[in-house]
């Protein structure tokens, strides 16, 4: 009987590199695209909303009630 070995064909190459600053700010510039893009769209939908409000409440003329402005005419109406 004979047996043939054979040589796997696939071989993996480690190579030791230096990172410099221009690597760096490549990485950083792939991050950068990702982080914009969510910024911009929190920031849209917040100023949408600003506005949106802010034209109903001319719209319709009340005055917004905050939690403080309540407790004050509360405590105003018992004394």
């Amino acid at each position: 009987m004979r047996y043939i070995l054979n040589e796997a064909s696939t071989y993996i190459e480690y190579k030791r590199t230096r990172y410099s600053l221009i690597d760096v700010i490549t990485d950083l510039g792939a991050l950068y695209s990702p982080l914009y893009m969510g910024g911009y769209i929190f920031t849209m939908t917040f100023s949408y909303n600003l506005m949106m409000s802010s034209i109903i409440r001319k719209l319709y003329a009340f005055n917004a009630r905050f939690a403080s402005e309540i407790k004050d005419k509360k405590k105003k109406k018992k004394d």
